[in-house]
C-alpha cells in the first residue's frame, strides 16, 4: 500500500533534505541582518526571509534530483526517489508550495528594484544550474569547476538577502558572501571525499577524481578560508578566538583521521568538521547582536 503523500515526503527529506537545513536557512539570512539590527521588523523580516531562504533551498534540491533522477538509477539505486517509494511528480508539487509561497511574500513584502533584479539573478543561475551550464559533459569531467559553478549560488542567496533588508551597501556584505561561499564549498567537499568502504565507481566524488590526497588539502583550505573571512568581520578577542580554534583543530584532524584511514567513519567527521566550522563561521559574527 503506497504511503500518504505527506509521509512520502517526510521520509525524502530526512534522507536527501534533513530538517537541519532550516537551521542554515536561518542563519544564511540572520547574517545579512547584523548591519541592520536594531531595525523595529527584524522579527517578522527574519521570520520572512527564514521561510524564504529554505524554500530557495529545497527547490534547489528538488531540481538536482530532477537532473540527476537517471544517474542515480546507476550511482544510487537505494534512495527512495529511485526504488519509487516517491515520485518526481511528488517533489514538483512541494516545489511549487514553496515557489509559490515564497514569491508571494517577496512581492508582497519586498516592494524594491533591487529585490527583484538580485531574485532574477538568483532564478537564473539556479536555471544554469539545472542545464549543467549546457556544457554536461566537459562540467562532469572537471568535478573541482563543477563544484565551483554550483556554489557560487550560496554568495548569490547571501546578496538576495541582503536586498530585502537593505544591507546590500554594507562594508561586509563581501565577507559575508564569501564566508557563505567557502562555508558551502568546504560542507561539499567533505561529503565527496567518500571512504574505501563506500567506493562507488558510477559516483561523481572527488576520491574518482583526484585521489585522496588533493580533495583533503582543498577540504582544509576552504574551511581555513571560510574561517579567515569571518574573522574579517568582528573585532577578534580572546573569547571568540578560542572558537575559530576549536574550527581550525577540528577540520585538521579530521583530515589527518580521514587521510590515515579513509573509511565512511572518518568521511562522516570530515562532514561534521565542515558543518562546525560553518556554524563558527555565521555564529560568532551573529553573537555582535547579544554582546554588541
Amino acid at each position: 500500500m503506497k504511503k500518504p503523500f505527506l509521509n512520502r515526503i517526510i521520509l525524502w527529506s530526512f534522507e536527501r533534505f534533513p530538517p537541519v537545513q532550516f537551521i542554515t536557512a536561518f542563519l544564511t539570512f540572520a547574517i545579512v541582518c547584523i548591519p541592520v539590527a536594531i531595525q523595529p521588523n527584524l522579527c517578522r523580516n527574519l521570520f520572512l526571509g527564514t521561510w524564504i531562504v529554505f524554500s530557495v533551498l529545497i527547490i534547489l534540491r528538488i531540481l538536482d534530483e530532477h537532473k540527476d533522477y537517471e544517474s542515480d538509477l546507476v550511482a544510487h539505486p537505494e534512495r527512495l526517489l529511485q526504488k519509487k517509494i516517491l515520485s518526481l511528480l511528488d517533489l514538483r508539487k512541494v516545489a511549487l508550495f514553496f515557489l509559490t509561497t515564497s514569491l508571494v511574500l517577496v512581492f508582497v513584502f519586498y516592494r524594491k528594484a533591487t529585490v527583484y533584479t538580485s531574485l532574477v539573478g538568483l532564478i537564473f543561475w539556479g536555471f544554469l544550474m539545472t542545464k549543467e551550464f549546457f556544457v554536461k559533459k566537459w562540467l562532469s569531467e572537471r568535478l573541482f569547476l563543477y563544484s565551483i559553478s554550483h556554489l557560487l549560488i550560496s554568495p548569490a542567496l547571501i546578496y538576495f538577502c541582503a536586498t530585502l533588508v537593505g544591507s546590500e551597501n554594507n562594508k561586509n556584505i563581501y565577507l559575508m558572501m564569501l564566508t557563505s561561499f567557502f562555508s558551502a564549498f568546504s560542507y561539499e567537499v567533505a561529503r565527496k571525499i567518500k571512504g574505501a568502504d563506500e567506493e562507488n565507481v558510477n559516483e561523481m566524488n572527488y576520491v574518482n577524481s583526484y585521489g585522496i590526497v588533493y580533495p583533503l588539502i582543498l577540504f582544509f583550505c576552504v574551511s581555513v578560508f571560510a574561517l579567515l573571512a569571518s574573522i574579517q568581520m568582528i573585532q577578534l578577542t580572546n573569547l571568540n578566538s578560542i572558537f575559530y580554534i576549536i574550527g581550525f583543530i577540528y577540520c585538521t584532524t579530521a583530515a589527518i583521521l580521514f587521510y590515515k584511514k579513509p573509511v565512511k567513519k572518518f568521511r562522516k567527521l570530515n562532514e561534521a568538521a565542515a558543518a562546525t566550522v560553518g556554524l563558527i563561521a555565521f555564529l560568532v559574527p551573529l553573537s555582535k547582536w547579544l554582546y554588541g
